[in-house]
Parts: C-alpha cells; sequence; structure tokens
C-alpha cells in the first residue's frame, strides 16, 4: 500500500485488522528520489503534504525491502514512514501515523529499519506513535525493529508506548 500526500494534500487511510503477508518493495521512486522501502507500507509526505494512516490490529509478516543499486539502500522491511521537504511557504511536511496493537514478525530488509523506518528530512515531521504492538524477529543493517533518521533540517519524533521488542 502506498500512502502518499504533496503539496497541502492528506492521505490518512484507516488499516484495521488486516494482514500484510510476504509483500516486498524493490523499486526505487526516481522522481522524489526515495528509496525502495516500506514492503507492506510506505508513507511519504512531501511538500508540506500530510501522511497519517491510521493502523489497528494489523499483522507484519515475512515482509520485505529489497535492495536498489539506483539509490544505494533499502529502507523498512514492512513500513517506511517519511517526511520530506516544505511547500513554497514553509509548511512543514508530515508523516504521523498511529500504529496500535499490531504485530511484526520476521521483517527484513538489507538496508535499515527490519521492521520500520522513519525518516525525516529538509523540513519534514514525522510523528509516529506505536502502542500496545510486538517486534519479533526483524532484521535490518540498523535498527532491526526500529529505525529513526533525520538530517539537520528534520524533526523525527516517534512515541512508542506499552510495546515489546525482542529478538
Amino acid at each position: 500500500m502506498f500512502s502518499f500526500a504533496r503539496r497541502n494534500g492528506k492521505a490518512n487511510p484507516n488499516i484495521d485488522d488486516v494482514t500484510f503477508e510476504r509483500d516486498s518493495a524493490a523499486v526505487a521512486d526516481t522522481d522524489f528520489g526515495l528509496p525502495p522501502g516500506g514492503g507492506a507500507i510506505m508513507s511519504v509526505a512531501l511538500e508540506g503534504g500530510v501522511a497519517s494512516p491510521q493502523i489497528t490490529n494489523a499483522t507484519f509478516l515475512e515482509n520485505g525491502a529489497i535492495y536498489s543499486p539506483t539509490t544505494d539502500t533499502a529502507e523498512g522491511g514492512a513500513i517506511y514512514i517519511v517526511a520530506d521537504t516544505t511547500d513554497d511557504a514553509g509548511t512543514a511536511s508530515v508523516a504521523a501515523p498511529v500504529i496500535k496493537k499490531s504485530s511484526f514478525q520476521d521483517n527484513a530488509t538489507s538496508g535499515i529499519g527490519g521492521a520500520i523506518e522513519i525518516a525525516a528530512f529538509e523540513g519534514g515531521t514525522t510523528g509516529a506513535h506505536i502502542s500496545g504492538s510486538d517486534f519479533s524477529g526483524n532484521t535490518g543493517a540498523l535498527g532491526g525493529a526500529i529505525n529513526v533518521v533525520s538530517d539537520q533540517h528534520g524533526t523525527p519524533a516517534p512515541t512508542l508506548d506499552t510495546t515489546t521488542i525482542t529478538k
């Protein structure tokens, strides 16, 4: 699933009681410079857009992001969340998914964020909230379960509560 918002647009799907199993992402988005990521879900906000899926009681099992030589990486085995750039008026892009009571098992990437990659660049803001969820057996080169990354202009601000992360 691809959730995309640009230029003050909104992409806020509700995902409830869904299983994502053995999905993969292998193609880089060269138009926007995004690496392959989010084997199951990729949520992107650009140029002042808001992309905030609401995910409840979902299962993410054996999803993967496959390395791309075009971007030299792969990110977020199950979910890739990114907020990048502001619009012309300086409005920040926001990617703020809410993930509740969900399970992430055996998701993988050769890059970063075995289960989830959360990224904020060039004025983007991420406010992911993950609660009551379980992560087990997820793998990545960095951030086996969750990886958070930012450049000097981004603001990643994920919150985790009542969540278990195990090998």
